[in-house]
């Protein structure tokens, strides 16, 4: 069986050896899930291709659906929610301000709907022309039953027949032998790492691009004003982006001894390749281990791995509310995972003190480990890609 994925950004190196260019969920996911197939079953995989030759997209985006025409494929959208996306990412004051009212947040919503659905027009009526009608489309895989009901949602908002497509709901993976390889291993002196960034011996822990989605800003802005970073110091990890680089400058400037911003852009290493790309995984997991607690405060979160991972580490969680954890994980609300309202972030000393809190790691190993989720995704490939 062959499989021609289509990462995005040009991300993921498929040959005699398997490992993404960069780092982010949606490359990590494939990666994981490619790396174990290709290890456990016959197939032959191909990244990035054009044409007839791609079987599945593992991102969505109506660029590449309304500018390539492909014989049959499914896609991983990495949804949720793709329109409070491009919401909340907007650069105006006057949007943002608005959006925290819960009077007028359903307003901007359906004005956004329409300025999307004009934007990408072309795009969107290509997408449906050889996608939909041309019955090319053929599967959804979703990360949630949240997900596939945004998502679903949002095809029947600009016309599609949803219900002519098959949906499967897959959690992300975590490939935690690969996690205990890379902690496990002496890639470079961590000690001299916490001592060049002046990391505290105790801190709470957000990782994430560096851009308005993401939330950062408006996190630092609520924990320094309640004098939190006096209690637990803060340590952020990210990347900055191209498009958002006044986003980088603002949180820099949040930077003090008890705000500690890390860009893995202005790190330096002489690694390459594979060995690249565990470098600055390692120092993620490192500081994963060494947190006090883990807090994901993005305005839309689609599923998380930093979040699975750090419940690996049974380190506890605090994650926005806009994410399907209230629903994957609702046994362990209020013990191992809380939740905050990421326009509000109603933030207190005791929201960050886990009294009953509860180990993960089995639980996420035993319903997440990749051994349980590719073998899935290998039997969606078989039923629609075949021999």
């Amino acid at each position: 069986m062959r499989i021609g994925i289509f990462v995005s950004f040009n991300s993921l190196v498929i040959d005699k050896e398997i490992y993404p260019t960069r780092i982010a969920g949606d490359i990590l996911q494939t990666y994981w899930i490619v790396k174990y197939v290709k290890k456990n079953y016959d197939i032959d995989f191909r990244n990035n291709l054009k044409g007839n030759d791609i079987n599945h997209f593992s991102f969505f985006s109506f660029f590449i659906f309304g500018s390539h025409d492909v014989f049959k494929v499914g896609i991983n959208p990495n949804f949720c929610n793709f329109l409070y996306y491009n919401l909340f990412n907007s650069f105006s004051f006057f949007v943002r301000l608005l959006s925290k009212n819960d009077l007028f947040r359903p307003m901007l919503f359906y004005y956004n709907i329409v300025k999307f659905f004009l934007r990408n027009r072309d795009y969107i009526s290509k997408m449906i022309d050889r996608f939909i009608k041309g019955g090319n489309l053929r599967y959804i895989i979703v990360n949630s039953e949240l997900e596939n009901r945004e998502f679903y949602k949002f095809l029947k908002t600009f016309g599609v027949d949803a219900d002519s497509l098959d949906f499967y709901v897959i959690p992300n993976p975590l490939d935690y032998e690969e996690i205990e390889y890379l902690l496990d291993t002496n890639y470079f002196d961590f000690e001299e790492f916490k001592r060049t960034y002046k990391i505290p011996s105790e801190y709470v822990l957000v990782v994430g691009r560096f851009d308005r989605v993401k939330n950062i800003v408006n996190f630092i802005n609520h924990y320094t004003h309640r004098k939190l970073d006096k209690q637990i110091p803060l340590v952020v990890l990210g990347v900055d982006q191209e498009y958002d680089k006044k986003y980088y400058l603002d949180l820099k400037r949040k930077a003090c001894s008890s705000v500690i911003i890390i860009n893995t852009n202005e790190i330096q290493t002489e690694y390459r390749g594979k060995e690249r790309y565990f470098f600055y995984r390692k120092i993620c997991l490192e500081l994963l281990r060494r947190s006090y607690l883990v807090v994901i405060p993005s305005i839309v979160e689609s599923f998380s791995l930093v979040g699975l991972e750090a419940m690996y580490m049974n380190k506890p969680l605090i994650i926005t509310q806009n994410s399907p954890y209230k629903e994957i994980f609702r046994d362990y609300l209020g013990r191992s995972i809380k939740l905050i309202d990421p326009l509000k972030m109603d933030l207190s000393f005791d929201l960050f003190h886990f009294d009953d809190y509860t180990h993960m790691s089995d639980y996420i190993r035993n319903n997440f480990g990749i051994h349980i989720i590719a073998p899935r995704y290998f039997e969606v490939w078989k039923k629609y890609v075949g021999d």
